[in-house]
């Protein structure tokens, strides 16, 4: 099953076609060099300002953060790089990190999913035979789905939660409560990780629309020494101002003013790659108010938080060769994803992941009792006399208020219509891009890095 949402081919190849004209361009300097500020130091807002200043416009970014990236988070504290945020260049045929990554000579190594070990609540190992018995059985659950979904589907308003439409199917009959935790994990793992969402508030409607892609082919690949490599790339020679927060963003027949910490900002036009849990916030104001069309989208999207525990410990004491730990909780969302950073970078640290409303709630308890909590899980599997970490991580990034969540998804009511009108300019004035803008590529880099590249083209050939 694939594991995040991707660009079709056509869709890409028309981004591309986009970008090639862009580059092709003629100066756009006519006697007076155009100004554009970006909001936000991420994958969108880094590529429109690289597209825009090799054509010749005055482009500064401002983010509010001391650091770039946004939601690509490289974090070097334990002494080794660690993705507190974004983390895999997620298919390699037709992605175009895989070229920036060649530009940028950044090492990437192949990361297998099918490596795993799972273990149930009782720190027990899943017997292989039944893990894909039960695996093959939430498969066709989902399948099942579909059928209901076409029956929605004579109803354009109609949808309903993925977890509402598994109800309707008989697929857990049969099952111990033992074998009921291990099937609600994968569920977990195959489709709630990629919304960041429960199962309750991922939409039908959105899981299975037609005609949307399935995602690139290649394998999925890690970044030994970080995402953030790709994002110092982007970033060179790019004048970026750190914190600085953004207040207020409004236009007039001149142009488009910002009100920054106290300062005042002009420019001929401003590009937005807030993320959507910021612009959910209200916290930037919009004079005049955004259409009601692109805030209506911004209210019906989805904004999934999936939040990561590191854990860096002396020696390593699980199975060095696999790829990824698996805890089937009777929880929803809670720890289900471990990732052996060990095989990766030769250091011994696990980076432990959680989603939706379980990712949520821990954001109220403290560093130390996160750690405390995984760590019992933690002992569960590999005995009591497992050692504590000699440092920790955790992220937080649904209460970070420069963030507001980790990526968009596709909620009960949600339609990608909705992504369409987020990105949509207003005016030729104020330009959207980021991944929540991306209808084929959402909350992935590679969709934030196209947004960022369309938005680019779209100031470009206005300025022409």
């Amino acid at each position: 099953m694939n594991r995040r949402h991707a660009l079709k081919f056509g869709a890409l190849a028309s981004a591309w076609s986009a970008l090639r004209k862009l580059r092709k361009a003629p100066n756009v300097n006519t006697g007076k060099q155009e100004t554009v500020l970006v909001i936000g130091a991420g994958a969108a807002g880094l590529a429109a300002a690289r597209e825009l200043e090799s054509q010749g416009f005055d482009v500064t970014v401002l983010e509010a953060r001391d650091r770039i990236g946004g939601r690509v988070w490289t974090d070097n504290s334990l002494g080794h790089p660690v993705d507190m945020g974004a983390a895999w260049l997620e298919g390699t045929r037709g992605n175009p990190i895989v070229k920036l990554a060649r530009e940028f000579e950044v090492e990437t190594t192949p990361s297998n999913y099918r490596s795993n070990q799972a273990f149930d609540t009782e720190g027990q190992i899943i017997d292989k035979n039944a893990f894909f018995q039960l695996l093959l059985k939430t498969d066709r659950a989902l399948e099942e789905t579909a059928a209901l979904n076409r029956k929605l589907s004579a109803n354009p308003s109609a949808d309903i939660a993925l977890a509402e439409a598994l109800t309707h199917s008989a697929w857990d009959a049969d099952l111990s409560e033992a074998e009921l935790r291990i099937a609600r994990w994968m569920f977990a793992w195959n489709v709630g990780a990629d919304a960041a969402e429960d199962l309750k508030d991922i939409s039908l409607r959105g899981y299975w629309a037609e005609g949307e892609p399935e995602g690139f082919d290649g394998a999925y690949h890690l970044f030994p020494r970080g995402y953030g490599q790709i994002i110092e790339g982007l970033a060179k020679d790019t004048s970026v101002r750190l914190n600085t927060q953004v207040q207020r963003v409004e236009l007039d027949d001149h142009g488009v003013r910002l009100t920054a910490d106290g300062m005042e900002l002009r420019a001929d036009r401003v590009l937005v790659t807030l993320p959507l849990g910021v612009l959910q916030g209200g916290s930037v104001e919009f004079v005049p108010e955004l259409p009601k069309r692109k805030q209506q989208a911004i209210q019906n999207l989805g904004m999934g938080v999936a939040n990561k525990v590191v854990l860096a410990f002396a020696k390593p004491f699980w199975p060095q060769d696999i790829h990824f730990l698996g805890y089937a909780s009777g929880q929803e969302g809670e720890f289900v994803e471990w990732l052996n950073v060990l095989r990766y970078t030769k250091a011994p640290i696990l980076s432990i992941w959680s989603h939706g409303d379980c990712a949520r709630k821990m954001e109220s308890q403290s560093d130390a009792e996160i750690v405390e909590h995984v760590m019992q899980v933690v002992r569960k599997r590999f005995g009591k006399e497992t050692p504590n970490p000699i440092e920790a991580l955790v992220s937080r990034w649904d209460s970070d208020p420069f963030a507001g969540g980790s990526y968009s998804s596709l909620q009960v009511g949600a339609t990608h219509a909705d992504f369409d009108a987020l990105a949509a300019p207003v005016g030729g004035r104020l330009f959207f891009a980021g991944e929540a803008t991306n209808r084929q590529h959402y909350a992935t880099v590679h969709g934030a890095y196209l947004s960022g590249v369309r938005a680019a083209a779209e100031i470009a050939n206005l300025a022409r």
